[in-house]
């Protein structure tokens, strides 16, 4: 089977599902986390002592920084998950990590495609 479509749109669509894949994960993060905020500031609420709005904030913003830091390694594990073979490699004081995909290799998420 020939591809009719021009290299510049191959890694333009490879590049547009990685960033969407990435949106996705971050937003789930983040949706997970206001979701365990709420639960965490009704549970206060309905306590003996409800917290402070600044204790809220506190809260969030922690929650939203730990859902940001989880929501990283997801990327780019998913982003390694089809990959035939991964391989970092040393370049003086440099790493590389190069994946091997059956249409492309990424270098450092530089697409470099194939015949």
């Amino acid at each position: 089977m020939i591809d009719e479509t021009s290299p510049l749109d191959r890694v333009r669509r490879i590049e547009a599902d990685l960033a969407r894949g990435a949106a996705w994960v971050t937003l789930l993060a983040v949706a997970w986390a206001l979701a365990l905020g709420t639960a965490f500031l009704l549970g206060h609420a309905l306590g003996p002592t409800p917290l402070r709005p600044i204790e809220a904030a506190v809260a969030y913003s922690g929650l939203l920084l730990l859902a940001l830091g989880v929501a990283r390694p997801i990327v780019r594990n998913r982003g390694q998950r089809d990959a035939l073979g991964r391989w970092t490699l040393r370049e003086g004081q440099t790493r590389r990590t190069v994946l091997i995909f059956p249409d492309h290799v990424r270098i450092d998420g530089e697409i470099v495609l194939g015949d």
